[in-house]
């Protein structure tokens, strides 16, 4: 049996008695003949020989005759000039870049050359060497580099060209390269032959470029990335882009635009992303882009120029994690949108479907990415004809890929059919854009059909999922189901369903550890009721969310960029169900959309000032306050609508309007003081029932519950406005949305942006806007406890800020459990003037520094509430003890959390 070490001993023995030039010694004749015998026995016994053997031998012969005929040529120009030299390869190296264009089909047959010759040992040893060839000098080493760089970067070029595939598939990786120790060396070599120009500012070469070209046709290939991963390429090019060099040395951009587009495409990869992420990828890269971009370049480098930032601005998108999201500043990403839109509309309408060095799908994933935020995704879909543009190709792509029921069609329209999913699960969260979706039967059918498929395939399980949330936004999913009623459940039996983020899971793991054994009853949570991929069984989900007496939500920045996670918020907010977000760390602050969805819920927060211990404790006290719901729903009828009284109905106004007439009977059952009144008063509301009504004829009325309890039909019959018009899902969203529109800019805004297209008038919107206001004034429903001040319970103290008109950006301030460490603390900052001057210039910071804003807390409201402290002071000190003891069972006075 023929062995490689025979053959690698005749052909060492051969190699260095020819070299030494001893042409006449028989040993050179008798190690060729072993060499031959070896293969003709192979030749022979070529069926018993398996092909691992085979390509083993090939591999050796393949190192000899490169060895060979690199020492001959070293030989032979040894006494030739460097113009013949430089003429011989370029000879070479043009008559291959013919043959390619010519016969594509001969892509393999030079890669293979190529990277024998890169592979090995005299090529890894080069470019691991210290210095690199002057301009002027003779190197057959360098020449040979050079060549086979540029015919491999070439080959890469013609197979990827002609299949896009080839590039973006998720299901297969090309085997022309692999990840093996020769291949491995190979990567780490070129790091160590780029570091000495990019860090330790040698001489560029023509090797520099033309290896930044072969790297980045390798990783313009999906399935490759990983192999760069591993040899430590995400380290490498940071450190070359934290270099700092003269003004008079600087890297070229042509160099620059190679290095970010091979950064942009570790990027595209999952594992690419998360090595650079862990690596703080994105502030080297803003930094970079500071020192490089300051200025303009020549006209003549515009273009190179022009596509080195839309490569940095992917690569910013695909780096950017919802922390960061959250943190930029909306004029930046509306620049980053604008060039990101407009090349898509380019590639949609190319041929390949490609713009440039990018293909369609990179730039949706983009797109997608930032239209997680509401902010990013009505910038873009606002635009003129985009969102037609955009379900015209759904329509396209989708017929293409279910085309004779084959939904598999390509991987490039799968996937483009993947991100369009993807893009209008986003955008059917918009109540502005689904009645438009909803009425595109086509649209329908087609999303419809996605969400029964059952393929396996990752790209057809994310269009599924992505199909099932569309319909579920749009309510055209039944998802409704209803509790099950099971009178043997114990009344002390709680039900609770964790909703988290699986970028979370960690941490809701932990969660659940601390919860173990301290609940009465029932906490579900996927990784323990489902088998993976938990996300995929939404009706699982859903169910649990409505068999459940109280939901509670992991929020972090994970969650409120996951759609799934914003489908479940919405599921549970349509239910009613009783919602705990818990937040980490004092800054942390939820998205709009979910503070509008769930804003007023109580919540708790870990990593505050208080004790995790403490917090827990609070968690399990607010768990377990259902049980003292259910055991009083069992006592009360349901749907039980009290009556109103004559004094409740002279509440009711009325704002005359001919398109727009709301109505209503304010919820709540205290006193109105004058200064709550000067609210509705610039609109001249009616405070007394109009001649026209009749007994018969009955104004809309609410529950007397608190507002932030309201659902979505009483304040419906509140506003008296179909949902098209404005769509708020509960109480607590109407409370949320007004708090929103805090002053001119955002009530403008609102009204140009979004209502004025809806149909309202000014007139119309102002009346709405007063309402709800009106509807916040009289935020609590319950009077303030009867008890001492001393005695109050956080809810309480809740009540009173709310009661004396004290914004939400104050109380978050404050940590107070009980009354008594509230009264402590107004008797301390009401004492002297000096105390109370400086106390306003430190809640003022503290207010600015947490909301990252200026002028929130201002002195008018400062001297409310001092005023207001004074006398709650004279209230306690007033108050009786006959009268404490007499109300201390009774029921905290009920308030929600801001």
């Amino acid at each position: 049996m023929p062995t490689k070490e025979t053959v690698a001993n005749a052909l060492s023995q051969f190699e260095t008695i020819f070299l030494g030039g001893n042409y006449h010694d028989e040993n050179l004749c008798t190690a060729l003949n072993i060499v031959r015998n070896e293969l003709q026995e192979i030749d022979k016994q070529s069926n018993s020989i398996s092909s691992d053997v085979k390509n083993q031998l090939l591999v050796v012969l393949q190192s000899f005759e490169i060895n060979l005929f690199r020492q001959c040529l070293v030989q032979i120009f040894a006494e030739m000039s460097s113009t013949i030299v430089f003429t011989f390869f370029d000879t070479i190296r043009f008559q291959s870049m013919i043959d390619l264009e010519t016969n594509p089909s001969m892509s393999d047959f030079y890669l293979k050359i190529s990277l024998a010759w890169l592979t090995n040992d005299s090529t890894i040893n080069y470019l691991i060497q210290q210095s690199l060839p002057s301009s002027n000098e003779i190197n057959i080493d360098e020449q040979f580099l050079n060549l086979f760089c540029c015919i491999s970067a070439r080959a890469v070029f013609y197979k990827t060209s002609g299949s896009s595939s080839l590039c973006v598939s998720r299901k297969m990786t090309p085997t022309f390269f692999e990840s093996t120790d020769a291949t491995d060396r190979l990567l780490r070599a070129f790091i160590t032959y780029l570091n000495g120009y990019f860090i330790d500012d040698r001489q560029h070469s023509e090797g520099v470029t033309l290896i930044l070209k072969w790297l980045l046709n390798m990783a313009d290939i999906y399935g490759y990335i990983p192999y760069f991963v591993k040899t430590n390429y995400p380290e490498a090019i940071l450190e070359w882009m934290k270099k700092t060099r003269d003004c008079n040395d600087k890297i070229s951009l042509e160099t620059w635009f190679l290095v970010i587009n091979i950064f942009y495409n570790f990027a595209r990869h999952r594992i690419g992303v998360k090595a650079l992420n862990k690596l703080k990828a994105l502030d080297i890269l803003k930094e970079w882009k500071n020192r490089y971009f300051t200025e303009l370049p020549s006209t003549d480098m515009m273009k190179t120029f022009e596509d080195t930032v839309l490569a940095y601005y992917l690569l910013y998108v695909l780096l950017l994690e919802p922390k960061e999201m959250k943190r930029e500043n909306i004029s930046s990403i509306e620049n980053v949108l604008d060039h990101i839109i407009e090349r898509t509309v380019q590639a949609f309408n190319s041929s390949q479907f490609n713009c440039g060095l990018y293909n369609v799908t990179e730039y949706l994933a983009s797109l997608a990415k930032l239209g997680v935020n509401d902010k990013f995704l009505l910038y873009f879909i606002s635009k003129d004809g985009i969102l037609d543009l955009f379900i015209r190709k759904f329509l396209e792509f989708n017929h293409s890929c279910t085309r004779n029921d084959n939904v598999e069609s390509t991987d490039l329209n799968t996937l483009i059919c993947a991100s369009l999913y993807t893009m209008f699960w986003s955008i059917s969260f918009q109540s502005d854009y689904s009645t438009k979706l909803k009425e595109n039967n086509e649209f329908i059918e087609f999303v419809q059909k996605i969400s029964t498929n059952e393929s396996i395939d990752e790209n057809i399980v994310a269009m599924k999922r992505a199909a099932k949330g569309i319909l579920f936004n749009l309510d055209l999913i039944q998802t409704d189901l209803q509790p099950i009623d099971d009178t043997e459940t114990d009344d002390d039996h709680v039900k609770a369903m964790i909703s988290y983020a699986h970028k979370d899971t960690k941490l809701c793991q932990t969660l659940v550890s601390k919860l173990e054994g301290r609940v009465r009853g029932d906490v579900w949570v996927d990784f323990i009721k489902l088998k993976p991929p938990y996300e995929d069984d939404w009706e699982e989900i859903a169910c649990a969310i409505t068999q459940c007496d109280v939901v509670l939500m992991l929020v972090t920045e994970n969650y409120c960029t996951s759609k799934s996670c914003r489908r479940e918020v919405i599921h549970a907010d349509k239910r009613n169900k009783r919602i705990i977000p818990i937040y980490q760390g004092k800054e942390y602050q939820p998205e709009d959309w979910f503070e509008i969805r769930v804003g007023s819920a109580t919540f708790v927060r870990f990593g505050d000032s208080k004790s995790d211990g403490k917090v827990m404790e609070t968690l399990l006290n607010l768990i377990h306050a259902t049980d003292k719901r259910k055991r009083s729903l069992n006592k009360t009828t349901s749907h039980e609508t009290p009556i109103l009284t004559n004094q409740q109905q002279t509440i009711a106004y009325i704002v005359p309007n001919p398109v727009l007439s709301v109505s209503s009977v304010l919820p709540r059952t205290q006193s109105i003081s004058s200064s709550m009144m000067e609210d509705f008063r610039p609109q001249a509301m009616s405070f007394e029932p109009t001649s026209d009504t009749t007994p018969n004829q009955t104004l809309p009325t609410i529950n007397r519950k608190p507002i932030e309890q309201w659902t979505n039909a009483e304040l419906q019959n509140f506003l008296q406005l179909p949902p098209t018009m404005l769509d708020l899902s509960s109480g607590q969203a109407a409370l949320t949305y007004i708090r929103l529109l805090t002053n001119d800019d955002s009530l403008i805004d609102e009204y140009e942006t979004r209502m004025r297209h809806r149909g309202f008038s000014r007139e119309q919107f102002a009346n709405i806007i007063t309402s709800l206001r009106s509807l916040r004034s009289l935020f609590n429903i319950e009077e303030t406890s009867t008890l001492p001040p001393n005695q109050w319970t956080y809810e309480e103290i809740k009540c009173w800020f709310r009661q004396n008109l004290l914004s939400d950006y104050l109380f978050n301030i404050f940590t107070f459990s009980n009354g008594d460490e509230f009264l402590t603390y107004a008797t301390l900052v009401t004492q002297t003037p000096t105390r109370m001057d400086a106390e306003y210039e430190r809640l003022k910071s503290l207010i600015q520094n947490r909301y990252n804003t200026q002028d929130t807390f201002a002195l008018d409201e400062y001297a409310r509430f001092v005023n207001a402290m004074k006398k709650l002071i004279i209230r306690s000190q007033s108050s009786s003890s006959s009268s404490i003891s007499s109300h201390t069972t009774e029921e905290p006075a009920q308030c929600t959390i801001s």
